[in-house]
């Protein structure tokens, strides 16, 4: 009932292509419990229809700091490598560079969260990623690193 009454408002600006209803209904359940208008919606997903708009003060705050570059890089090799992309796999990759790298969740996943969504406000990274798909995960990821350089 939720993803059938938001979707007027994510095509508020046009249809969604039926991947784009697809990787929303996988991701409905967990932005519900983030909403509380419908016209909330779009803000909170509209990175799974298009490239992210990077948002200056996450970028600021998370991206600029000593070690994101290098924490993007690594996790561009071992997500490219995943044979299975789903939330598991992305997870526990994840968390093993984590530990690899020797930091913590906080700093280690908020550049990804940024440089996937644009926001360090999002629906849950993991499923976020998985929503998206390898290609464009990684096409994100290389987009991000770009831009630091």
């Amino acid at each position: 009932d939720f993803a059938s009454a938001a979707r007027r408002y994510l095509e508020a600006e046009g249809p969604l292509t039926t991947d784009d209803w697809q990787r929303f209904v996988s991701m409905a359940p967990l932005v519900q419990e983030r909403t509380k208008l419908l016209t909330e919606v779009d803000g909170q997903v509209s990175f799974l229809f298009s490239e992210p708009v990077y948002d200056p003060g996450s970028w600021t705050k998370v991206m600029e700091k000593e070690g994101v570059s290098e924490i993007i890089f690594e996790a561009l090799k071992r997500l490219g490598a995943l044979a299975s992309f789903d939330r598991d796999s992305i997870d526990a990759t994840l968390r093993e560079m984590l530990e690899v790298l020797g930091i913590g969740a906080s700093k280690g996943l908020q550049p990804l969260r940024v440089a996937i969504t644009g926001s360090s406000v999002s629906p849950p990274l993991f499923e976020s990623m998985s929503a998206l798909g390898q290609t464009e995960t990684i096409s994100r990821l290389e987009n991000a690193s770009t831009k630091l350089s």
